[in-house]
């Protein structure tokens, strides 16, 4: 009744309680573990995948431009940006030391809205 009062629909019991379903029915456990330990091949591939192209990403990506700072000799016609720089190291909630394609480094950190 608490049903009925709550869903407003009769409870309706299924047929197959009891009977079998056909995954059940035409499990093997030979073959499951084949299965198995084919999934985990696949699983070690995807994973050496995924890791070789984040690696592609991060070598492609570690080249970033500077926002150039404005000062008074600055007009609308001077750059914005200046660059090209490495990153080498995240110094984390995006920050980033810097260092030039010569490899000279920048002395301080730069916040990502400035990159």
């Amino acid at each position: 009744m608490p049903f009925h009062l709550t869903f407003n629909t009769k409870v309706v019991i299924l047929v197959e309680i009891g009977e079998s379903s056909p995954r059940i029915a035409l499990f093997q456990p030979s073959q499951n573990e084949e299965e198995l330990r084919v999934n985990l091949d696949l699983l070690q591939e995807a994973r050496e995948v995924a890791h070789v192209k984040e690696y592609a990403i991060e070598a492609r990506a570690d080249l970033v431009l500077r926002k150039i700072t404005r000062t008074m000799d600055n007009n609308k016609l001077t750059p914005n940006w200046e660059g090209s720089f490495r990153i080498i190291e995240d110094v984390g909630k995006g920050a980033y030391r810097l260092k030039h394609l010569d490899g000279k480094r920048i002395p301080r950190t730069w916040n990502v809205a400035n990159l």
